[in-house]
């Protein structure tokens, strides 16, 4: 089973514009969601961002082979767009002024060593941006359960893998995805706030957004509201659950929490966390294509003349995908309880001239 789904964005030309599907047309999402449902996956929730309007839209089932049907308000694990909420408790810090994009990481970390293949220091932005050099996974990963590959890789794991890793790429010369990267971007950060990742992302990020309802799927925790996971084949697979790398992929949460999260990012409602999200949606450095550039951790790319922001998540069981539109104040999303494309969906709901 794959770790943490590579997040991608597919290359999007800049198609001719035609009128955009409202965020309020709950039955045209309602029939989209549910041709797809038949032909794949097992439920789905649709949330569509207009301005100050949410509208979630759930169909198909809570789980394969029961009748019960997936409600609205179901949690679902988010995977990689944990990864946008890691580069916002970054981009926090800097705007506080506690250190810079381009500091090193080690001189804000006691005690760790971060260095690149010329011996020079990986700094923050360098993580934020998958342009570290570090590898996707750290090679002393050997989880006891296949099933849930991260939960048990703890700190001294992680410390280990740095004492003993030999860099082979200098920072910033390539793009390459790394879910070790933002794991240890999330670990850093709450190290450097004198706590750890899951209390400064709780006081820094969810608590000053009003994200009560969202939560980090660590070892040893039962989330009630968390729906089950399903592979492509619709067959049932446990939740993953997540220790040191939780930067990386623990976030779960149900489709109104990430809408109001889509709203905040795209400046539809005032929150302390404004310039920080202003500085997650800059371009900071080549991405994984010509046209798309990344900031800190999205990826940006040309729509109609205007620019839009992706990021996916996926684990063994669930499957997700967020845009934002800020020029429009516009936002789509789709979360799946199975592990399948659900991509081109979510953009098809942000902009009905993108066809599937």
């Amino acid at each position: 089973m794959r770790p943490t789904r590579r997040t991608l964005l597919k290359l999007i030309p800049a198609v001719v514009a035609a009128p955009a599907v409202r965020a309020a047309d709950v039955p045209a999402t309602a029939a989209l969601l549910k041709a797809r449902v038949a032909g794949r996956g097992v439920g789905l929730v649709a949330v569509q961002v207009q301005g100050d309007h949410v509208a979630v839209e759930a169909q198909g089932v809570a789980r394969q082979g029961d009748a019960s049907a997936l409600r609205a308000g179901a949690w679902f694990e988010i995977g990689s767009i944990t990864k946008t909420f890691t580069a916002l408790l970054l981009a926090d810090a800097v705007v506080r002024g506690e250190f810079k994009l381009d500091g090193a990481v080690q001189d804000a970390v006691p005690g760790m060593v971060l260095r690149d293949s010329a011996g020079e220091p990986i700094r923050w932005v360098d993580l934020a941006t998958h342009r570290s050099g570090l590898p996707r996974l750290p090679s002393n990963m050997a989880p006891k359960a296949g099933t849930d590959p991260y939960d048990d890789y703890r700190e001294a794991d992680l410390l280990a893998f740095l004492t003993a890793y030999k860099p082979t790429v200098a920072r910033g010369g390539r793009w390459e995805y790394s879910n070790l990267g933002f794991g240890l971007l999330g670990h850093a950060l709450g190290r450097a706030a004198g706590s750890n990742y899951a209390q400064a992302l709780t006081s820094r990020v969810l608590q000053p957004l009003g994200l009560a309802d969202a939560a980090l799927a660590m070892p040893g925790r039962s989330i009630e509201r968390l729906v089950g996971g399903h592979d492509a084949e619709r067959r049932p697979v446990p939740h993953w659950h997540f220790d040191v790398l939780a930067g990386a992929g623990a976030l779960v949460m149900p489709g109104a929490a990430l809408g109001r999260y889509a709203q905040a990012a795209c400046g539809v409602i005032d929150t302390p966390l404004r310039e920080a999200f202003a500085l997650c949606l800059r371009e900071h450095a080549p991405g994984p294509g010509p046209i798309n550039p990344i900031g800190l951790a999205w990826l940006l790319a040309p729509l109609n003349g205007r620019r839009v922001f992706n990021h996916d998540g996926g684990t063994a069981g669930f499957a997700s995908s967020l845009w934002l539109d800020p020029q429009r104040q516009r936002a789509a999303a789709v979360l799946s309880n199975a592990a399948v494309e659900v991509n081109d969906l979510a953009l098809n709901l942000l902009d009905a001239s993108v066809r599937e």
